[in-house]
């Protein structure tokens, strides 16, 4: 079978402009890119095209558009892979932590309400572009290393979601492993805390280290498709970290998202959005539905 080139993907803009169309509508993704990232994007379409064997993205976009639940369709999830942007790193714009650690402290630890300080029953997270992992593992060291107590304290259940529209990179962060190279940001004293050196190398020039597996228990990985109303979670959030992902959507879905995410804070909960992404806000702060506490930081 002969194998479809980059060039051929660039050149079929019907094609192109069907799957765009497509995707917007089941993920809310924008595929309005400029022709350096249209030609990377279509290079990694190739290559799951000829791995799966298929000709055309007419012909990919029909058999798709036939199916009606797309929960363990290989085919769909491949091409999820494909089209979604997994670049992160560990304390990722540090300003959003050096807000965490001071607002930890403040949400879990009260002297007069508790003999130990700490006087919350439950704390609940959500990292809802966990992409893999490092976001998540970020926000919970932050939260150990700020809040000692809790290493010692049953009686507070920390219940930390992690998600991402990709199962394919949940699979990865799930394994909880990073090479020497993926592990900038993070300190001396949190490697020694926090990680282990594996077993097994995911390189043969590097180093793996591995998260500790009795803190990576505390994460709870699972695909969620953020274009979806309502959300695939259940609300009552205390803190809320989506960053870098509306910016991917079309406007009117980043909206649309921003509203269904303020929807699962609790009253007095946090919502993060990356640090470009405060635009899309400016409806419901004009509605005295979200506040700004700093740059791309608002509570309810």
């Amino acid at each position: 079978m002969k194998r479809i080139t980059t060039a051929e993907l660039m050149a079929d803009s019907e094609g192109y402009d069907r799957l765009g169309r497509f995707l917007e509508g089941k993920l809310g993704l924008s595929f309005e890119l400029t022709a350096r990232n249209k030609a990377l994007f279509c290079s990694r379409l190739a290559s799951v095209m000829n791995d799966l064997g298929i000709s055309s993205l007419n012909h990919w976009v029909s058999s798709l558009a036939a199916e009606t639940d797309f929960r363990g369709n290989l085919v769909f999830q491949q091409l999820v892979h494909a089209v979604t942007t997994h670049t992160t790193h560990f304390f990722r714009d540090p300003d959003h932590f050096d807000f965490l650690r001071v607002w930890f402290r403040k949400r879990l630890i009260d002297p007069q309400k508790s003999k130990d300080g700490l006087w919350r029953e439950r704390i609940r997270i959500w990292c809802a572009a966990s992409s893999s992992g490092e976001e998540p593992l970020s926000v919970l060291m932050t939260l150990l290393d700020c809040v000692p107590e809790l290493l010692d304290r049953t009686a507070t259940q920390v219940e930390i979601l992690a998600t991402d529209v990709d199962p394919e990179i949940l699979d990865q962060a799930r394994q909880g492993t990073y090479l020497e190279s993926e592990m900038k940001g993070i300190s001396p004293e949190q490697r020694e805390k926090y990680f282990i050196l594996a077993n097994e190398s995911r390189s043969k020039t590097e180093k793996t280290y591995q998260f500790l597996g009795k803190y990576l228990k505390w994460i709870h990985y699972f695909p969620a498709n953020l274009a979806e109303v309502p959300l695939p979670v259940r609300p009552s959030f205390d803190l809320v970290v989506c960053r870098n992902v509306l910016i991917y959507f079309s406007e009117d879905q980043a909206r649309r998202t921003v509203r269904e995410l303020q929807k699962t804070l609790l009253d007095d909960g946090v919502l993060i959005l990356g640090l470009s992404e405060a635009g899309f806000t400016t409806e419901l702060q004009e509605a005295d539905q979200l506040k700004a506490l700093l740059p791309s930081i608002y509570t309810k």
